[in-house]
């Protein structure tokens, strides 16, 4: 893509939320998220930003957890994101790429407290994963 392309496909907006210096990744660049800089040289560049995934522990509700964890914190299966079995859900991969529904692991779709899953067990429909939160102390 050339820098012209770049530029349109990628101008700050309020719809597209690039409106803020914020750092973000809309072109799902496999480096992480980026933004754009003040100095004329340099468009854009790569943000320092700790994956919750590569955390010890998690200091936000883990709504950008990547991680593989694939169990509920009481050991059960998660089922698949794109599967409606044993539980039916809202939350197709294809509808919602932009939260990495991928295969059966724990993520945190709906802004819940932490990542949770749907699971193979039929008597029960969700649970949260065991994914450590930061103490305020330790943060």
């Amino acid at each position: 893509m050339s820098s012209r392309d770049f530029l349109l496909r990628y101008s700050p907006s309020a719809q597209n939320g690039l409106d803020e210096n914020y750092c973000r990744n809309p072109d799902r660049d496999v480096s992480g998220p980026w933004c754009y800089t003040t100095d004329k040289n340099v468009r854009h560049q790569p943000c320092s930003i700790k994956k919750c995934e590569e955390a010890i522990c998690l200091n936000c509700n883990g709504e950008d957890y990547r991680g593989s964890l694939d169990r509920t914190e009481t050991g059960r299966e998660c089922q698949r994101w794109d599967l409606q079995s044993p539980h039916t859900h809202p939350y197709n991969p294809e509808k919602y790429p932009d939260k990495h529904l991928d295969d059966n692991y724990c993520r945190n779709p709906d802004s819940s407290e932490r990542p949770w899953c749907y699971t193979t067990d039929p008597s029960v429909q969700r649970e949260p994963c065991s994914i450590t939160k930061c103490s305020k102390a330790g943060k």
